[in-house]
C-alpha cells in the first residue's frame, strides 16, 4: 500500500457451494510519516508581525506543525497551514524552522528570509 492513498475493499468468498458476491466495502487509508514535498514555507511581513504559510505536508494522519522564528523566539503550533508570530521593528532576517509532525514521525525544514520594511 502507498501511504496517504485510500483504498476500499470488498471480499467475497469462494467454496465448493459457490461464490458470494461482495456485501460490505471497507474504505482504508494507509498511514504515513509527514513529508517535506512542496511544503513552499513563505514568509510576509506586516509591521511587527509576521504570517507564514506553507503547503500541506504528505502524510496522514494529518501532521500537527510547529514552526520557531529567530531571532524572535517565538513560535506557533497549529494543525493548519499559517501561523503569525511577533517580531521586533528593527528585524531584517529570520530563520524559520517548521516542523511537521504525526505519531509516525516528523519532517523538518529550516529557511532563512530577508524581510522587506
Amino acid at each position: 500500500l502507498r501511504p496517504g492513498v485510500r483504498y476500499s475493499f470488498t471480499v467475497s468468498a469462494i467454496n465448493s457451494v459457490g461464490t458470494t458476491t461482495g456485501q460490505r466495502s471497507v474504505v482504508v487509508r494507509a498511514e504515513a510519516a509527514p513529508g517535506i514535498a512542496n511544503v513552499d514555507l513563505r514568509a510576509e511581513r506586516r509591521g511587527t508581525q509576521l504570517t507564514l504559510r506553507w503547503r500541506p505536508a504528505p502524510g496522514f494522519p494529518t501532521p500537527t506543525y510547529r514552526v520557531e522564528v529567530t531571532p524572535s523566539r517565538d513560535s506557533c503550533v497549529v494543525r493548519g497551514t499559517q501561523c503569525v508570530v511577533a517580531l521586533t521593528p528593527s528585524t531584517k532576517r529570520v530563520v524559520v524552522t517548521w516542523t511537521a509532525s504525526n505519531r509516525l514521525g516528523r519532517a523538518t525544514v529550516t529557511r532563512s528570509f530577508l524581510l522587506a520594511g
